[in-house]
């Protein structure tokens, strides 16, 4: 699952979903936690649903409307938070 990633902090083992940013220290309940976000795994993946804008998209329009123009960390943001937040506002 590339939305879950294993590592170890401060001598401690984790298992860590990026999709919703839980973290499970406890190795008895890693199956149940890798289950339990599978949901998550789509909701990352998933684009923005049609007729919706998500928050970065929001974001975006509210920085141009004053005048900034976006640069590449401005789009992964975009990119980042309309992942995050798919249906922000329908458009």
């Amino acid at each position: 699952m590339q939305h879950i990633t294993e590592g170890v902090w401060m001598g401690r083992r984790y298992v860590k979903c990026h999709g919703c940013g839980a973290v499970e220290y406890n190795p008895a309940a890693v199956r149940a936690f890798m289950q339990g976000h599978q949901s998550c795994a789509a909701r990352m993946h998933a684009p923005a649903a049609a007729g919706y804008g998500g928050l970065g998209d929001a974001i975006a329009a509210g920085t141009k409307a004053v005048g900034i123009e976006p640069c590449t960390p401005c789009q992964r943001r975009q990119a980042m938070l309309n992942r995050a937040v798919p249906r922000f506002f329908r458009r």
